[in-house]
């Protein structure tokens, strides 16, 4: 977690909106490196999901709000910069239903049972289903389901490695504060 103020009021303006900032840079920078990545395409839409790995950071170090905050930031800008409307929609609809289930596993009991690497998982998998959601919608055509098992086995297996990277640095984060 962010550090507190010495006067106990809450955390810095500034400190916050730095923190966001960074995540923000990451995500972005994730993003970018993400799409210089070659995939295969018989899978569309099939992405590694490397700016998770700041949301993720920012639902555990900062706040949910903010991680809310810094992924609808990330997949606007991104769009922007690298994609197009359709991939905006679809980003958009995948990142909501992401942090439907962010939200549902920092804000329950569940946080104390679920890794990072776990949650990592289970967004990846409500991303791809959202997208696919949001395609059968673009497209008009419910086969895109056809899709998704694919894309679920893929949720776990990047899930696993963008969790285990979120894990590491929020492990390294908890030491660094107790210094």
């Amino acid at each position: 977690m962010l550090s507190r103020d010495k006067g106990g009021a809450g955390y810095s303006a500034a400190r916050h909106v730095a923190a966001d900032a960074a995540l923000l840079g990451a995500a972005l920078i994730l993003s970018y490196l993400e799409s210089l990545i070659p995939m295969p395409r018989a899978v569309p839409g099939l992405k590694l999901g490397l700016a998770n790995i700041a949301v993720i950071l920012c639902g555990y170090l900062v706040s949910l709000p903010d991680a809310c905050a810094v992924s609808v930031m990330r997949i606007l800008i991104s769009s922007l910069l690298f994609g197009s409307v359709t991939s905006l929609w679809f980003s958009l609809t995948g990142g909501i239903m992401a942090l439907i289930v962010l939200a549902a596993l920092l804000l329950t009991p569940a946080r104390n049972k679920v890794s990072p690497t776990g949650v990592s998982i289970a967004c990846a998998a409500a991303h791809n289903t959202g997208q696919i959601l949001a395609a059968s919608i673009v497209f008009g055509s419910p086969g895109i389901f056809r899709y998704l098992p694919i894309l679920l086995l893929f949720s776990v297996v990047f899930g696993l490695i963008t969790g285990a990277s979120a894990d590491r640095v929020i492990y390294a984060a908890s030491r660094f504060g107790k210094k």
